[in-house]
């Protein structure tokens, strides 16, 4: 399982840090994994319920997965796996372990810490500490106004409500956890990223306990895991170098009236985290 997390609203540069930190020699992180985190959700709400019951579900939740493609496993193999799975290994962690397993054989790299970048985990970070303890969680923020901007851009969201209340939602989530975790759990500020790169990268390296590594700052090579997500348009974005030039995109493109929903929306919270309010044009 991984032991490392990054986590967010979505368009907050969780792409990004992962490309970023793919740099380093020894790290992997594998495509997106959106049923993960339902899966440890589901094994500690449905406590009772019986492994082949289980596995019928996750094998419904692989399918229904439209990433899953990119993890490249034989789903055969993967659902015999399961059916075989020690009793003591017959939980989130040990379904789950068994999806990295098969997806880890079709990387040539020395894997030394594997990682996670789920945005959508965010909204699963109690759940998967009580699975993997020994997790930690790199969380990235981003000024609302250019998140829902920027949600709106690639068709997330149709409206500024719906994309405004997943910014909030999101906050609100890594900071309930922070309250009783904190020790597991750091907060990067997007705009930090991106216009102070290698202190930044220094610091998530820091809380890691990882070598950081300068190839980190140049992080225009993609890795083999990425390279098939990446043509994907909603990361287009992700492929460039680390520049600045995306921080305010959501005040200047956004309406007069979109602007006055999101101040009403998450003001408190926009003002609360250090961002200015958007002016109304």
């Amino acid at each position: 399982m991984p032991t490392f997390y990054i986590v967010g609203s979505g368009r907050c540069g969780t792409t990004l840090l992962r490309r970023c930190l793919s740099q380093i020699q020894g790290i992997y992180i594998p495509p997106e994994n959106h049923i993960l985190g339902p899966s440890v959700k589901r094994r500690i709400v449905h406590r009772e319920e019986d492994w082949a019951s289980f596995a019928a579900w996750f094998e419904k939740a692989l399918l229904n997965f439209p990433d899953f493609k990119y993890f490249n496993i034989d789903l055969d193999m993967l659902l015999l796996r399961l059916k075989h799975l020690p009793r003591n290994m017959q939980n989130a962690r040990g379904a789950m372990s068994v999806v990295y397993d098969l997806h880890l054989r079709s990387q040539v790299t020395m894997i030394k810490y594997l990682g996670d970048k789920t945005p959508m985990n965010v909204f699963y970070l109690d759940d998967i500490l009580s699975t993997v303890p020994e997790a930690k969680f790199i969380n990235l923020i981003r000024d609302g106004v250019d998140v829902v901007e920027s949600f709106l851009r690639i068709g997330r969201y149709i409206t500024v409500d719906s994309a405004a209340r997943r910014w909030k939602l999101a906050i609100e989530a890594a900071e309930s956890f922070a309250e009783k975790n904190n020790k597991n759990i750091i907060t990067i500020k997007y705009e930090d990223l991106v216009i102070h790169p290698r202190k930044i990268l220094k610091s998530i390296c820091h809380f890691l306990a990882i070598d950081y590594s300068e190839r980190m700052m140049h992080c225009l090579t993609l890795p083999k895991s990425l390279a098939t997500e990446m043509t994907q348009k909603h990361h287009e974005n992700a492929t460039l170098r680390l520049t600045s030039t995306n921080i305010g995109l959501g005040k200047s493109e956004l309406s007069s009236e979109d602007l006055k929903k999101i101040r009403e929306l998450v003001g408190d919270t926009l003002q609360r985290l250090g961002y200015q309010l958007p002016q109304i044009k």
